[in-house]
């Protein structure tokens, strides 16, 4: 499967060496195997060829935990893993993001502290070690850290994981803000998450809606040219047939995957820091104590944004049905009281920590929040937020899948060697053809091509009327009409 083409020049075409039918030619060799990838996908998200949908368990649990550690502290109901379960019943992934692990000077310079191997390893022997979950590429940038987690006995099907980090701070050089993203491919669809940490105070709401913009443009995830084919069972075949024909590993194609553009689902999650816009601070602490989140919702400068489309454009957050995180004692559940501080400027409490996802228009892409809650972790002024999200994946046992892709690949690989033969011949036979009829005939015929034939193999020529007939009257040859097969 998945045979070079070979090139087959014309007689006439031969020895022309860097002629641009030759050059051509080459370029169309060498995007056989994109084509049938593209192909393979177009065909295993249409009804007749995609397998059967599950759900993957995914929860998203992010926390500004203000440079404290996490020594002394249960996290089990904020990552909502119950090791009692069966295995078969916890997440699939457990995904976590952490700001302000460390803002010291040396973390700032580093990008990197020892303060962030403590808590990854806190939360990695929470919810049951390397036994039940594979820590996957966990990523720190100064104060933000995103750590992925899989089920054990799901790691094998996890494939093309990269990540990338888009800086905030300032002149966009320093990681104190930015965001730390992870793109991975499990089961048919693409998934990427990204923890941020955006610009803090009520006033910067639109630098907040401008950083956003430039995670999505700047983060890219560099992965090996075949990420792009869902039958990620047959990669090594391809990527080994690549590396003898480039000549060596290095030469190994590689392509960058986009945000929007090149995943199905995004899950964007962190402290975002939005506030809510011209709520009085007095108002607010009265309607938080009455429970009337609704009402201070509307004021929330993130939903606006999303519903103006200025940031977020498409992004989906469940409802919030739990008290602002921002900005708590540290060790009660009472809000700071009103202070003002050297720029005299008020903190109002706000829903700062946030989870939205966002899913790519297709008929079996689906991701529905099953949870959004905050819990009462008293160790930093704000308090952890987590979603448990289910999204759509291909549900199918390893032998059924595998056969079922062998299936898919050999009609893609059909389709586009038709379709590169007919090419082949619309480039190469038709000049040849009709310059053999004009050195026959010495006339110019009205040559006609046409595909549109019942048979999907072949291709229609017909001449037209100009060409003489025979000495017995019948129609020349060339005016009859034929088809060549493909």
């Amino acid at each position: 499967m998945f045979r070079r083409m070979s090139s087959h020049l014309p007689a006439h075409e031969k020895g022309r060496g860097g002629s641009a039918e030759d050059e051509h030619q080459k370029r169309d060799d060498q995007n056989m195997y994109g084509r049938i990838r593209a192909t393979m996908n177009r065909l295993l998200r249409s009804p007749q060829y995609a397998p059967p949908c599950g759900a993957a368990d995914v929860v998203c649990a992010t926390w500004n935990v203000a440079e404290e550690a996490p020594s002394g502290h249960s996290f089990a109901e904020w990552l909502r893993v119950d090791l009692g379960q069966r295995a078969s019943r916890r997440p699939h992934f457990i995904v976590v993001t952490l700001q302000e692990v460390d803002m010291s000077v040396s973390a700032l310079v580093a990008e990197y502290s020892e303060k962030g191997d403590a808590w990854c390893e806190a939360i990695h022997r929470q919810i049951g070690g390397q036994r039940h979950y594979v820590a996957v590429s966990p990523t720190q940038v100064v104060g933000l850290m995103l750590m992925v987690f899989v089920r054990a006995d799901i790691a094998g099907q996890v494939r093309h994981v990269a990540t990338d980090i888009v800086r905030l701070g300032k002149g966009g050089r320093l990681g104190n803000k930015g965001a730390v993203g992870l793109s991975l491919r499990y089961r048919g669809r693409a998934m990427c998450f990204i923890a941020a940490h955006l610009a803090q105070n009520a006033e910067g709401w639109q630098k907040r809606n401008d950083s956003y913009h430039q995670v999505i443009k700047d983060m890219a995830f560099e992965v090996g040219h075949t990420a792009d084919a869902y039958f990620s069972l047959r990669r090594e075949a391809c990527l080994e047939e690549d590396r003898q024909a480039d000549g060596g590993e290095k030469h190994v194609k590689k392509k960058k995957l986009g945000v929007l553009d090149d995943h199905d689902y995004v899950v964007f999650c962190g402290d975002l820091n939005y506030r809510l816009h011209d709520q009085k601070e007095e108002e607010a602490r009265a309607l938080i104590a009455g429970g009337a989140y609704a009402q201070l919702l509307k004021h929330d400068q993130l939903l606006l944004s999303i519903a103006q489309e200025e940031a977020f454009t498409g992004f989906v957050e469940a409802d919030i049905a739990f008290p602002p995180t921002y900005k708590l004692h540290r060790h009660d559940n009472a809000y700071e009281e009103s202070w003002e501080d050297r720029k005299g400027k008020v903190r109002v409490p706000a829903w700062t920590d946030r989870v939205v996802v966002w899913t790519a228009a297709a008929p079996d892409n689906r991701a529905v929040v099953r949870g959004y809650n905050s819990y009462d972790l008293r160790l930093s002024d704000h308090r952890p937020v987590s979603a448990r999200i289910e999204l759509d994946v291909w549900q199918m046992p390893r032998r059924e899948a595998a056969a079922h892709f062998d299936t898919v690949a050999h009609v893609a690989e059909g389709m586009e060697k038709r379709a590169w033969t007919r090419r082949w011949f619309t480039r190469y036979l038709t000049p040849a053809y009709e310059s053999l009829v004009d050195n026959a005939h010495g006339v110019s015929p009205a040559f006609h091509m046409s595909s549109s034939c019942d048979s999907p193999s072949a291709t229609v020529y017909s001449l037209g009327s100009e060409a003489p007939s025979t000495p017995n009257g019948t129609p020349h040859s060339s005016q009859r009409r034929g088809l060549i097969g493909v």
